[in-house]
């Protein structure tokens, strides 16, 4: 086994926080054993009683990969284990920046403001709908996109 670290340069989300997501449920209880567990039975193998419903509320706080992953868009972003708030694109960005750090390498940015402003655009135009879902999700001010360098393990 070994660990392999990755490095890339260009735009992502970053994400503040986890989103907290209300989850309605519903559980089968005896009035007079709320504690019993009654599978699929009618009545309560302790007491006898009728078996009834019980609505409840289930909070859970996710990463933003983990919204993601719930809603339709897995294949489109990703994130490094570890790195569950740092979301990166699988696609490759306009003008990119190849850089292999397995064997040592250096890069040249040549106009490295208009390659971050073009691959911005683009981040932007291409996950619109990701990027308002997650602002949904979090709020405006916990979802940022970015431009920079990456790096990850895998």
């Amino acid at each position: 086994m070994s660990v392999n670290v990755s490095v890339q340069i260009g735009p992502y989300i970053e994400a503040i926080g986890k989103a907290e997501v209300k989850i309605e449920k519903v559980k089968r209880i005896c009035p007079n054993h709320p504690n019993s567990k009654v599978g699929e039975a009618k009545f309560c193998p302790t007491c006898g009683t009728l078996i009834k419903n019980k609505d409840y509320v289930e909070t859970h706080k996710l990463s933003a990969i983990d919204v993601l992953n719930g809603e339709t868009y897995h294949d489109e972003l990703w994130a490094s284990e570890g790195m569950e708030n740092i979301i990166m694109s699988n696609e490759t960005p306009p003008d990119d920046i190849n850089f292999y750090v397995e064997y040592g390498n250096s890069v040249e940015i040549t106009n490295p403001e208009d390659t971050k402003t073009k691959q911005l655009t683009w981040f932007n135009k291409a996950y619109q709908k990701e990027i308002t879902m997650l602002k949904d999700k979090f709020g405006d001010d916990k979802i940022k996109v970015k431009w920079g360098v990456v790096a990850y393990w895998s």
